[in-house]
């Protein structure tokens, strides 16, 4: 299924989709480390 919403999609939308993941990632694993 995950291939499939990956071929619907333009490459600029998903890299940038996958960016703002990791960055989400990075700022709550960096609260985490804080607290």
């Amino acid at each position: 299924m995950g291939y499939l919403i990956l071929k619907n999609y333009k490459p600029q939308v998903v890299l940038a989709a996958a960016g703002i993941f990791l960055m989400m990632c990075g700022v709550w694993l960096g609260f985490g480390g804080v607290l």
